[in-house]
């Protein structure tokens, strides 16, 4: 017994049979063969933006600090912005110290953009008084 495909795969509709006919004829996508979406672009997708909802303030000092309680375990994004002074903060739950951890100099900023980077944010100043001021968002 013969072993065959009762709907191969050809370019030629002559040579279709089948309910896959006309789609596999027309693998491009084709309004008039029921396919209006092409199989081989991208379609654009939106980007979630924030609703943010709630904000603080918070002046960093030589302690090791993290984001507000509630905020950590409420909010999966922050942006925070640095005014006055340096700090030095790590993302992973590290401790950082004024000589070690990524520096966020005044007048920058940053975006936290998981509830585990917000748990897991750690802050201590450099010198001077550094404000953090953080708006807390979901995504």
């Amino acid at each position: 017994m013969p072993n065959e495909n009762p709907n191969p795969i050809s370019s030629d509709p002559d040579q279709i049979s089948g309910e896959h006919a006309n789609r596999q004829a027309y693998p491009l996508g084709d309004q008039t063969h029921g396919q209006f979406v092409q199989a081989n672009r991208n379609l654009p997708v939106k980007e979630a933006v924030p609703q943010w909802v709630n904000s603080e303030s918070i002046t960093a000092t030589t302690a090791v600090a993290q984001l507000g309680d509630s905020a950590r375990t409420t909010f999966n994004t922050a942006f925070i912005t640095l005014a006055d002074a340096n700090i030095r903060y790590w993302l992973d739950g590290s401790n950082p110290t004024a000589s070690v951890g990524h520096v966020l100099a005044a007048g920058g900023d940053l975006i936290l953009e998981s509830s585990w980077e917000l748990l897991n944010f750690k802050f201590i100043e450099v010198s001077g008084t550094p404000i953090l001021s953080v708006s807390y968002g979901n995504r």
